[in-house]
């Protein structure tokens, strides 16, 4: 009987190489998107609904960009091969050629199509620009063509001066969409949205060092500004002897010393405190009280619930 010899052909290692490749985009994904940490990030650009109209100007916004970056590309390279530049090095010229045709990319789109927009229609234009950024997002990880190896997708035109103005003043209006679906009407939806439909009230840090407590207390301060929880808001005033013996019956720690605060009542409880930065503001604008609803603090940068602070939406004076 004769020996049967095994030999790897090309459907073998084909194999591999897919079963490589989805394992290098495994572990891209799971170090990038996964957090080591126990908080749930939320990306409110991804999570923002948007209009079929949106879709389809952010696909003519994307497909102009790509035509006015490719063809001035195109002609930053062929001026860079002649004889005056001989003595750059090829990699310089590439970067110089990438940096211009997304720089006149930027502001032909601007030109073109955002600034008109931006007072015409802008609604129109925040859908859009959160639509590329969705379509950018969603595809997470990639192959590099060059090194094979997995990275995370980036693009450009999320970076360049006018369009990331833009992406900035669109985040903002996502998270005020999440956070505040009640304050959109469908009306407004199709015209410019006023600042005071966008933001339905002032919005102001709540502190209570629940860090320095147990995690029982900790757990109650989040559930209670996670469930929307109404408050009363009331200025004490340093110079006020009053005021200062409410302050010192709510916080001992004080006793004895004299400070401008904005307690935060719950339910007729101590909650918390504005943080003191914001004290001035509060007096200047709503004098000594207003009410208002607790919501769950964000980290703008990364996305991710703050343990230790609330925010206060000021939506009454």
């Amino acid at each position: 009987m004769k020996n049967l010899e095994i030999v790897n052909g090309p459907l073998d290692a084909a194999y591999a190489a897919v079963a490589r490749a989805s394992a290098d985009l495994k572990e891209a994904f799971e170090a990038i998107y996964l957090p080591t940490e126990n908080n749930l990030k939320i990306d409110y650009l991804v999570t923002c609904p948007v209009s079929i109209e949106g879709y389809a100007l952010g696909r003519e916004i994307r497909a102009r960009w790509n035509e006015v970056r490719e063809s001035v590309k195109g002609q930053k390279e062929d001026w860079l091969r002649g004889a005056d530049y001989d003595s750059v090095p090829n990699s310089e010229k590439f970067a110089f050629a990438i940096a211009e045709s997304v720089k006149v990319a930027d502001q032909t789109i601007s030109d073109e199509i955002l600034e008109p927009l931006y007072t015409g229609n802008r609604q129109l234009l925040l859908d859009a620009v959160i639509a590329i950024y969705k379509d950018i997002a969603v595809r997470g990880v990639v192959l590099d063509e060059v090194t094979h190896q997995a990275r995370p997708v980036a693009d450009a035109i999320l970076y360049q001066s006018n369009f990331n103005k833009m992406l900035r003043e669109a985040m903002r209006y996502a998270k005020c969409v999440a956070q505040f679906p009640q304050a959109f009407e469908m009306e407004a939806q199709m015209g410019t949205l006023a600042p005071e439909l966008t933001i339905p009230g002032m919005a102001m840090v709540v502190v209570n060092g629940v860090e320095k407590k147990g995690a029982e207390e900790q757990e109650r301060f989040i559930t209670t500004a996670a469930q929307r929880a109404r408050v009363l808001m009331h200025h004490l005033d340093e110079n006020v002897d009053a005021d200062m013996q409410e302050l010192w019956a709510v916080c001992p720690a004080l006793r004895n010393r004299s400070m401008d605060a904005v307690i935060v009542y719950q339910g007729g409880t101590h909650f918390g405190f504005i943080k003191k930065e914001q004290i001035s503001l509060f007096k200047s604008t709503y004098g000594k009280d207003a009410v208002g609803t607790l919501a769950r603090s964000v980290n703008s940068r990364t996305g991710a619930y703050n343990l230790y602070s609330a925010q206060v939406v000021i939506n009454a004076a």
